[in-house]
């Protein structure tokens, strides 16, 4: 019950109607009671009245002649009207002439009434008594109880009247917005099939329902559009694969190579430095470690003049990478030159240099790779050759004046 309370705002619009009418009409019923009452109580009073003065000026003579069976006569005839309940005749000096009560065993209420009895001639008035009446309101109670039923019927009869039109009229006007929900329902679970009542229509109804199908129209669209983007993305990703594996073969054989390479120039037994133009060390084999006492790890990043370049040396070999860089050419690569190396520990020693350019592929650039050979050995050799031969002139090998490039 309370969940059809929440989704019909039919029921709950009749209701409300309803509940406004009933207390309209309660308001209006106890409006016209209070109204009803007061103008029948005083149309009551009026007609009390009147049956007093009526009454008095019958028993005036009697009452002065003190012809006490003309008074009870007159008293016994009002008893023939039903709304008396009690009358009563008193004398001047307020002693009871004459009673009537009424045989009515109900208690019933009543308007009370007190008047005045003078008999009047010619010359002056007499006060000769007066009469207490009692006159009944029940019929008066009847015909506003029945007035009050009447109007409370009537106006509950309009309210079921106005709910049940509304009721008939809501659920014509209604049902459209059912035909849109139950679209609007089925869109949302992807169906596109839907019907609408109101489709055609020139109001605020039509409207709406041209906006929903062409809300649908706009979703149809937005999924195919899903649909061919998935399709697209299945294939982008199928290419994307292949791409990837091809790239990550091409990648292992690129680590491969160099790793093999690596493998080759580790194991090689001259040292092998290469060098960018910056002048700063991109390449550390094992060897070099050996010759010059420098960690690969230590080695790559420092400058090569600052490394294994003599102090002496550094001028000249700045002066050449410069002249070769902006085109002079250089006259000590791919040949074999002997010059002097320097040590982590600072010691100077002969080594043997061959300097080669290598072309960068993934980059417009090149390096320098010097494959050096220390023959600190063989100029030991020499050297002792020739304090053998007992010679005065100077050493069979030039000693070397500067670092090329």
């Amino acid at each position: 019950m309370r969940l059809a309370w929440r989704r019909n705002i039919l029921l709950r619009l009749g209701f409300g109607i309803f509940l406004a009418v009933a207390i309209s009409t309660a308001i209006y019923t106890t409006y016209v009671m209070r109204t009803l009452r007061s103008e029948a109580e005083q149309n009551l009073r009026e007609r009390a009245e009147r049956l007093a003065a009526v009454l008095s000026q019958a028993l005036a003579r009697p009452l002065f002649d003190i012809n006490s069976a003309a008074v009870s006569s007159v008293v016994d005839a009002s008893g023939a009207t039903p709304e008396v309940l009690v009358l009563r005749v008193l004398g001047p000096n307020g002693a009871e002439l004459a009673s009537y009560v009424s045989p009515m065993k109900e208690p019933v209420s009543s308007i009370h009434v007190r008047r005045e009895i003078q008999f009047s001639d010619a010359r002056r008035n007499y006060p000769v008594g007066s009469i207490d009446l009692a006159y009944s309101r029940q019929q008066m109670d009847r015909d506003l109880q029945r007035q009050i039923v009447n109007t409370v019927a009537a106006n509950l009869l309009l309210a079921l009247g106005i709910v049940l039109s509304i009721f008939i009229v809501g659920r014509r006007a209604a049902r459209p917005f059912a035909d849109i929900r139950i679209g609007l329902e089925k869109l949302t679970r992807g169906e596109t099939d839907i019907k609408l009542s109101g489709v055609g229509r020139d109001d605020q109804v039509g409207r709406l329902s041209d906006a929903v199908l062409r809300f649908r129209d706009t979703l149809t669209r937005l999924r195919d559009a899903e649909r061919e983007l998935r399709d697209l993305n299945a294939e982008l990703e199928q290419r994307i694969s292949a791409r990837t594996a091809e790239l990550t073969r091409s990648m292992q054989m690129a680590r491969d190579s160099q790793a093999k390479l690596q493998a080759i120039v580790d194991t090689a037994l001259d040292a092998v430095v290469r060098m960018d133009v910056e002048g700063r060390i991109v390449g550390w084999n094992k060897q070099a470690e050996t010759i010059f006492g420098w960690k690969r790890e230590e080695a790559l990043g420092l400058e090569l003049d600052k490394t294994i370049i003599p102090p002496r040396f550094r001028y000249d070999h700045k002066r050449g990478m410069q002249r070769y860089l902006t085109g002079g050419g250089s006259g000590v690569l791919d040949t074999r030159i002997e010059v002097y190396a320097l040590r982590r520990n600072g010691e100077e020693f002969p080594i043997e240099l061959a300097i080669t350019q290598v072309k960068m592929e993934e980059r417009d650039s090149f390096e320098f790779c010097a494959f050096i050979r220390d023959i600190s050995d063989r100029r030991e050799r020499e050297q002792k050759l020739v304090n053998a031969n007992v010679m005065a002139e100077a050493p069979i090998s030039p000693s070397p004046s500067s670092w090329p490039i």
